[in-house]
């Protein structure tokens, strides 16, 4: 709760302020997610959930580095406005910083398809185990189980399809993948 709240206060400085404040409540995270992994009380239900938190808070991490980046990037480009803005010379720096943002964004957005990809792989994994499970294994474990392989192979393929659209934001060809597979009980 503590944490959330400087998070909280770190944000209202602006981007450079969320970056910290992710990263604060990404070491937080963490550092409870990998007791919960070494705990031998803890079910593979936890685990797996703990996986995924680590993941998330890593992306968290690293989508609010990038949006610090490209409001720096920001700045420079309403200072050199300002400042000329017209030139030839003036002129070619924005349009190198404009380029440097989309560099960023690119990045930005291939970094969350990898974050997707990792926690669409630890979700499948725990729902084919889920679903290889169920009794009684023939024939309904085994139709579960592939099932969750179907369903996990689905929704890799749509991360993977997905585009970045340029400069704009992180828009995606592909239809939306399911945010989570559950198979079993």
């Amino acid at each position: 709760v503590q944490v959330a709240g400087f998070k909280a206060s770190l944000e209202d400085l602006g981007p450079e302020g969320a970056a910290v404040g992710a990263l604060t409540q990404g070491a937080a995270t963490i550092g409870q997610a990998l007791s919960t992994i070494g705990s031998s009380a803890a079910t593979n239900a936890e685990k797996v959930g703990a996986a995924k938190s680590v993941i998330g808070a890593i992306g968290a991490i690293m989508a609010s580095q990038a949006k610090a980046q490209e409001a720096s990037i920001d700045k420079s480009i309403n200072a050199e406005k300002k400042r000329d803005g017209k030139s030839k010379e003036s002129l070619a720096k924005i349009k190198a910083m404009e380029a440097k943002k989309v560099a960023i964004q690119r990045k930005a957005f291939e970094q969350n398809k990898k974050v997707q990809l990792a926690n669409a792989i630890i979700t499948g994994y725990a729902a084919i185990q889920s679903g290889f499970a169920t009794p009684p294994f023939f024939p309904v474990g085994l139709a579960m189980g592939a099932f969750a392989v179907a369903q996990t192979a689905m929704q890799i393929q749509g991360i993977r399809k997905q585009t970045f659209q340029g400069g704009g934001g992180e828009s995606a060809s592909a239809s939306a993948a399911p945010s989570t597979i559950a198979v079993g009980g």
